[in-house]
């Protein structure tokens, strides 16, 4: 599956990949060169979407809410 992208540096849309690989999960790495402006860059596409909503691993101050503090109440 071919997936034209936008180049980064220029914008110039519809730039097609070089190649396309699958890692070993069979989610493709493509490669791009912009025939406007030369720029070169990959992506990795993943096979299932990350899912939605809050992860606490997302919030470095997440861990915070997990401290039980009942032992500072009777202060």
């Amino acid at each position: 599956m071919n997936v034209n992208d936008t180049c980064p540096a220029c914008l110039k849309r519809d730039v097609p990949p070089r190649r396309d690989l699958e890692d070993y999960d069979g989610n493709p790495h493509s490669s791009y060169r912009c025939q406007a402006c030369g720029h070169t860059w990959f992506t990795i596409r993943r096979g299932e979407p990350e899912p939605d909503g809050y992860a606490t691993y997302d919030d470095p101050d997440a861990w915070e809410a997990d401290d039980d503090f009942r032992d500072y109440d009777h202060y």
